[in-house]
């Protein structure tokens, strides 16, 4: 017998944990944007022919100071990751998605 485990933001995005900087800013079906003091910087679903990576976020973060966030938010998981100190971003929210 096989068993399909659908895992959740809290397992598959522990609190604490960090994010790859290879992780492309996209989902596909869903939210994928990078948010800088609180404004959306870069919006992975409406830039799809071009999808980039944190570590071009990283890069630009390390020149301009502010509070800057991943938000991912996808059918069965959610995360949230904040960036502390370089190229280190956190995860502070994770969840089971939208549906």
């Amino acid at each position: 017998m096989s068993y399909h485990l659908n895992t959740t933001g809290t397992s598959r995005n522990p609190i604490g944990s960090i994010c790859p900087l290879d992780t492309v800013i996209q989902v596909g079906f869903g939210t994928a944007k990078i948010i800088k003091n609180g404004k959306t910087y870069y919006d992975g679903e409406i830039e799809v022919c071009e999808p980039k990576t944190l570590a071009e976020f990283e890069k630009i973060a390390q020149k301009e100071p502010g509070n800057w966030k991943l938000v991912m938010e996808a059918p069965l998981w959610d995360a949230t990751w904040e960036r502390h100190s370089d190229n280190k971003w956190v995860c502070i929210k994770a969840g089971q998605g939208f549906s």
